[in-house]
């Protein structure tokens, strides 16, 4: 088996394209699993067993917008705040170094999509971000 390595970020691109193919679940069995799709894209499978794969849209590569901040707490165990926000009628969730001083009631922020998941807090399904940054307004 030949040892190859990939760049992350198209890897990440991949699985969250293969997450949002298969209805934002993780599918692990039969043709279309998650990394199935991954593969295809990748081109390391054969094609017999390639499957149809819908392109790579924007919305997995950045984000960019507007949230209004629903939630910004401080965790004591891990040292770092975590910020609840709405986005375009979606919840989003992100790790950060800043309070919520930093982030404000509103504000523009660009971040990358890390993955989509059922809040084990609240119930709802919501997109975790990373690498987010508040965007300037000058």
């Amino acid at each position: 088996m030949q040892n190859t390595t990939y760049d992350l970020k198209t890897v990440m691109t991949y699985a969250v394209s293969a997450h949002m193919q298969n209805n934002e679940e993780y599918i692990n069995y039969g043709l279309v699993s998650n990394k199935t799709i991954i593969q295809t894209h990748l081109n390391t499978i054969d094609q017999s067993r390639q499957v149809f794969v819908d392109h790579v849209t924007q919305q997995c590569e950045d984000v960019q917008g507007n949230i209004n901040i629903l939630n910004c707490s401080f965790i004591q165990r891990l040292q770092c705040h975590v910020v609840n926000a709405e986005m375009s009628g979606n919840i989003v969730c992100f790790f950060t170094k800043h309070p919520a001083e930093h982030w404000g009631d509103t504000c523009e922020i660009k971040g990358k999509v890390k993955r989509h998941q059922t809040s084990k807090f609240h119930g709802g399904k919501e997109t975790v971000l990373n690498y987010v940054k508040t965007v300037d307004k000058a």
